[in-house]
């Protein structure tokens, strides 16, 4: 909510200083929106339109906390703030004191602020309760569907495809110490319940005392979401206790975990790089301890295994004498190039050991996305491409991307702040709030700025949306995601973060509103949309794809079997 003593204080913003605050593109992306359709630049209220862009906790903005203290804070205020931040004022004239309040640090800047403007700081920061439950944890229990797709028990047992692959796993692994291979199943066929499947059997299989299994991914998301998926499962199979330790975010290095030489740990990239690299006395303990205990390694989204921060800890981790390595991916290569290069050497490193979808009969599935479909584990896909126009936006740089395959962020920008292509998108999100069997809508921006261009201009047509990007805050991130899980958000907006590790049962409408010249990019974006019935999603799902006629990428079909050719089994 709007606060109205700091409103009537801005009341008279300008737009250049809104820009300055929020930044050009996002800034311009919304002014062409409001002339074009909306009203004139005389009628646009700046001050409410910078609340509706900066939300809640605007005051924590530094550069509107700068305008603030520079233009529209009395000099009364101002030396009655500097005394409360124990300034000296006695000895400054009015520049100096303004000079000193700019200097204080953010959070002091915000609480000087928000006293002067009547704020509940803690209203301000989120305005949401307090101790948002991981939205990982509230994933609901398995569930088993029958082929009619209505839910029968309280456990889901894999379906036929699944068990064959689990099977070939975990034979691979109890036969072969050194067993690398790679998983290869479409989004939303159950890749991280099949793996933990074999892990299950394969743990429990393994002599009782030795041996750590190590679950990396590259998001606390992924790891959660492994998790509790691990949890869920040992519950109704284990045997045993079994430690299981949480390694990633914030979560710390447990001493009690070196008390046993069989468990189960999850890692995030990110924080085991921090360890690798650090020389603390526990960082090197707990490094020592996994590379001489670890016999078996999972990697999550494998594509990105040879990233070299990645590699670097999956080669530490997987230089025990008998350790196994297994990757699991929808899309197993590294890019687009057809000449092989880094396709080959990430076949190469999991020993050209690609395990995929087979039939009844024994024999690989020839169209994996088409016979999953049939069997309704995979929702159909209705497809819509919306061609766009780029050429009068880029304009003379149209042709050089033409040629070049790609748009860099002065491109994107341009795109992004195209009234008319804002337009399309906004249109095509209200149309499917209006169909009961579309209204779940999951959309791909073109950029940060854009995501919140189009939160904003959602709102001005009355529908309440949210955005995830790199820069969310983790409770923002769960809340929304939650909300969307649960049906009571409808629009959700991200850039750069839902390509992976991300389920949303309801999700019925995908938009994808940002170019990638990447298959694997673009083939992460479609697989959000392919839950079926026999997983808990739908039937059938709509895609809307806003192409600016700069490149096509191919089908999902197309798209999954692709990088097979740069395996042994096809080469």
């Amino acid at each position: 909510m709007m606060n109205t003593d700091l409103y009537q204080r801005i009341r008279g913003i300008t737009p250049r200083q809104v820009s300055s605050i929020v930044g050009e593109s996002l800034h311009k992306g919304i002014l062409n929106y409001l002339q074009t359709y909306n009203q004139s630049v005389e009628e646009i209220d700046y001050a409410a339109l910078l609340f509706s862009i900066l939300g809640d906790d605007c005051i924590s903005n530094e550069k509107l906390q700068s305008i603030l203290i520079n233009r529209y804070i009395t000099s009364g205020e101002k030396e009655k703030a500097a005394t409360q931040n124990n300034i000296n004022i006695n000895a400054l004239d009015e520049v100096q004191v303004e000079d000193a309040l700019l200097g204080l640090s953010k959070a002091k800047k915000r609480k000087l602020i928000a006293k002067i403007f009547n704020f509940d700081l803690d209203k301000a920061a989120f305005d949401e309760p307090s101790g948002v439950e991981s939205y990982a944890k509230s994933v609901p229990k398995s569930y088993v569907y029958n082929k009619e797709g209505t839910k029968e028990g309280v456990f889901l047992c894999l379906h036929d495809y699944q068990k064959r692959i689990k099977d070939t796993i975990t034979q691979g692994l109890l036969e072969n110490s050194k067993y690398r291979g790679l998983v290869h199943m479409p989004t939303g066929s159950g890749k991280t319940k099949t793996c933990i499947e074999s892990i299950v059997d394969f743990i429990r299989t393994r002599p009782f005392d030795e041996g750590l299994v190590i679950w990396f991914a590259h998001s606390s998301e992924l790891c959660d979401q492994a998790y509790y998926s691990f949890v869920d499962t040992w519950m109704y199979k284990g045997d045993y206790e079994l430690p299981v330790k949480r390694v990633f975010g914030k979560k710390k290095i447990d001493d009690e975990i070196y008390e046993h030489k069989k468990a189960f740990l999850f890692l995030g990239f990110q924080k085991f790089f921090s360890i690798l690299k650090s020389q603390s006395v526990e960082a090197i303990k707990f490094r020592k301890y996994i590379a001489e205990n670890a016999q078996l390694v999972v990697i999550d989204e494998a594509h990105k295994s040879l990233a070299p921060t990645y590699e670097r800890c999956i080669d530490y981790v997987s230089q025990h004498i008998n350790c196994r390595v297994l990757g699991l991916t929808a899309t197993p290569g590294r890019s687009n190039e057809t000449s092989g290069g880094d396709n080959r050497v990430l076949a190469t490193y999991f020993d050209d050991n690609l395990i995929s979808i087979k039939d009844e009969n024994g024999v690989l599935v020839e169209k994996p996305i088409e016979y999953l479909q049939g069997q309704r584990v995979l929702a159909r896909l209705e497809h819509n491409t919306i061609s766009f126009d780029a050429s009068e936006i880029l304009k003379e740089s149209y042709t050089r991307i033409l040629d070049n395959g790609g748009l860099d962020l002065s491109h994107v920008d341009m795109l992004v702040e195209s009234s008319h292509r804002n337009k399309i998108i906004v249109t095509k999100i209200i149309e499917a709030l209006d169909d009961p069997a579309r209204d779940h809508v999951l959309v791909f921006a073109s950029s940060i700025n854009h995501c919140e261009i189009l939160k904003i201009l959602l709102k001005i047509e009355g529908v309440e949306s949210e955005t995830i990007v790199s820069g969310t805050s983790q409770e923002s991130r769960e809340k929304n995601i939650a909300k969307f899980k649960d049906g009571k958000l409808k629009v959700l907006i991200n850039f750069g973060v839902l390509t992976t590790g991300f389920d949303a049962p309801k999700l019925k409408t995908l938009i994808i509103a940002r170019y990638t010249e990447s298959m694997i990019l673009y083939s992460q974006m479609i697989g959000r949309a392919l839950r079926g019935p026999r997983n808990g999603g739908h039937e059938l799902n709509h895609v809307i794809d806003l192409i600016t006629n700069i490149d096509s990428l191919g089908n999902p079909e197309f798209l999954y079997s692709y990088w097979e050719s740069f395996w042994d089994k096809k080469l």
